[in-house]
């Protein structure tokens, strides 16, 4: 079995407001999915209760991410396709 993922070092600052993982963390390519914005609302209505908004990734992590990603060989090409399609500037 083939194993992608992209990496997160502990206490590397990844956002505009400084958040880190505190542990070594990973981002599987396998486990990449989508979900409708009315699917999620529907599902995490409670901002700080479902889910945290931690920041605005920066653009080097975001890059270096969706790289990752598109060079995998186990996510769904029909993810991939979106993800090509990401403006890495």
């Amino acid at each position: 079995m083939q194993v992608s993922c992209y990496y997160f070092s502990p206490q590397n600052t990844i956002t505009d407001t400084g958040f880190s993982f505190p542990l070594e963390t990973y981002l599987y390519a396998e486990q990449v999915n989508e979900i409708s914005e009315e699917n999620f609302a529907n599902n995490y209505q409670f901002e700080n209760i479902d889910y945290n908004v931690l920041g605005t990734i920066n653009n080097i992590e975001f890059n270096a991410i969706i790289k990752c990603l598109t060079d995998s060989p186990t996510i769904k090409n029909r993810y991939k396709r979106e993800l090509l399609k990401q403006d890495l500037n």
